[in-house]
């Protein structure tokens, strides 16, 4: 039998804001009215938004550009998108599952394949981003790399080191772009003794800025007193650490004018770390979202994975396995200054996806969850805007651009198509009116 652990609410829930999070926003344009409290500390302002938003209610997303298809010309598919970065006069998208970065007009027309695979100059071996440069040139982000290629798509130069290339850090937060056009790129603290396998969770990273042929000083990541739960797991008679499902692992990502936006999710709460050494703790009302029937099993399914031939297995019957989420699954800072961040939401399982005789693969293929993804908007000065419903099969974070009301992201259709989409952000209210 499993051991669950059941969290008490970390801070009490106002009636207020019961209200906020139920009803329909077309049926109560005017939501509860944003209450808050502020207070200050040496150089640490505490934000708490108690109840409702600057919006006043839900906002929403206008569709304004897709690009993708299922059947037609190879340069419209794609596998798994890992950047996009929109200019004044086109778009640019790496995959990196199809290995390319493209660059398409902003009427989603295809232009041209920027670079190619490879590991010769002006190649790269797996994308995980793409930039548009402040001097009209393109760089393509590959492991801890920027490939610089000129507005045409040729190649110039290359900014960062191939030493520790066989760290390929993929995924949101993996480098971030400054106000002034700099590029840094997260690296990993090698351990005293080197690189084991311990806990995933006790390793530290910095970002360093990426130059021409090598990588600047680094700025650590922030960190907390906070360690991940993790658990022994056999992988072809090996042990390694593992976390231990539904626990809360810390977020971070550097934001465009220096600073961070970092928290550990154990509660609704992260702080906007600036680079004058001041800071903002933001709190947010919430209520911890259950462990869904199924989600422990359909996760467990998943992680049977197959690692350079080994099968990894991870036994939970010891284990202290929440019975709910983390607040959040993710941090987002956005082009403009503000945050965006991405809550736990109640998640259903689908019967037919529980059957033990599936395979991972057969899992994979199936749609086995029904959730809906929602977006938390903060402004700069840890204020709670509101919220949007994402689109199904849409999600922010690794992938996506978001500046302003201008967003970008991927799309996966019920046909599994994927499609990189433009929207327009509708708030209910200007937040200078609250």
């Amino acid at each position: 039998m499993h051991t669950r652990i059941t969290r008490p609410w970390l801070a009490a829930l106002p009636l207020a804001a019961l209200a906020a999070c139920g009803g329909d926003a077309a049926d109560a344009p005017e939501g509860p009215a944003w209450e808050h409290a502020v207070s200050t500390e040496g150089n640490v302002t505490t934000m708490d938004n108690l109840s409702g938003s600057k919006w006043g209610g839900d906002a929403t997303l206008a569709e304004q550009l897709s690009i993708g298809q299922m059947e037609g010309a190879d340069e419209y598919a794609f596998g798994m998108v890992s950047g996009i970065w929109p200019t004044e006069d086109r778009v640019y998208i790496s995959d990196a599952r199809l290995n390319e970065a493209r660059a398409y007009d902003l009427d989603g027309n295809f232009l041209f394949t920027i670079g190619a695979t490879g590991q010769g100059p002006g190649e790269y071996e797996r994308p995980a981003g793409v930039i548009g440069l402040p001097d009209g040139r393109i760089a393509v982000h590959d492991g801890q790399q920027l490939v610089v290629y000129s507005h045409d798509g040729e190649y110039e130069e290359t900014w960062g080191s191939a030493e520790g290339g066989n760290f390929r850090f993929m995924g949101p937060g993996m480098y971030s772009v400054g106000n002034d056009g700099s590029v840094y790129l997260r690296s990993m603290i090698m351990p005293e003794g080197g690189f084991g396998m311990g806990s995933f969770s006790s390793l530290q990273f910095e970002m360093r800025q990426a130059l021409p042929g090598e990588l600047g000083e680094g700025i650590p990541v922030p960190s907390f007193e906070y360690e991940q739960p993790t658990e022994e797991v056999s992988m072809g008679g090996n042990m390694i650490m593992m976390p231990v499902p539904f626990t809360a692992s810390s977020q971070s990502t550097m934001m465009p004018d220096g600073g961070f936006v970092a928290g550990v999710p154990v509660e609704y709460s992260f702080e906007i770390q600036r680079p004058d050494g001041t800071v903002t703790a933001v709190k947010k009302y919430w209520q911890p979202v259950p462990v869904s029937d199924g989600e422990l099993t359909l996760q467990l399914a998943g992680q049977r994975i197959v690692m350079n031939g080994q099968t990894m297995e991870m036994d939970t019957s010891g284990m202290e396995i929440p019975d709910t989420k983390p607040a959040y699954t993710s941090l987002m800072a956005t082009r403009d200054g503000r945050v965006v961040v991405t809550p736990s939401t109640l998640t259903t399982v689908k019967q037919e996806c529980l059957d033990p005789d599936l395979g991972r693969d057969d899992i994979q293929s199936m749609d086995c969850t029904d959730s809906v993804s929602i977006a938390d908007v903060f402004d700069n000065d840890g204020a709670f805007l509101g919220s949007f419903e994402l689109p199904n099969g849409g999600g922010l974070g690794w992938g996506s651009y978001v500046d302003g009301d201008d967003i970008w992201m991927s799309v996966q259709d019920e046909m599994g198509t994927i499609m990189v989409k433009r929207y327009r952000l509708i708030a209910p209210r200007d937040p200078s009116d609250s």
